[in-house]
């Protein structure tokens, strides 16, 4: 698993805009922890000012690369979280 950490507000403030149009600003904010005081969808400019106020980010998890999982001695198993 490959983790990436964006705090760039411009970027997390249109993906966090992407989201909540996907799903629905309210579906969004529940998910997302954010409380939206203005009875719809913040626009860009809303959500990257509060986006710099609370020092907000966003995570992305993608798989780990199909090389990586070559390397693993034959026979060796992915362990899994519990």
């Amino acid at each position: 698993m490959h983790v990436q950490l964006d705090e760039e507000p411009a970027r997390v403030a249109v993906l966090l805009r992407a989201v909540m149009e996907q799903i629905g600003w309210q579906v969004a904010a529940g998910k997302l922890g954010l409380k939206i005081t203005v009875r719809r969808t913040p626009t860009v400019a809303e959500l990257d000012e509060a986006v710099r106020q609370f020092d907000l980010g966003t995570i992305s998890l993608t798989p780990a690369r199909a090389a990586t999982a070559r390397q693993r001695p034959e026979g060796q198993k992915m362990q899994s979280w519990p």
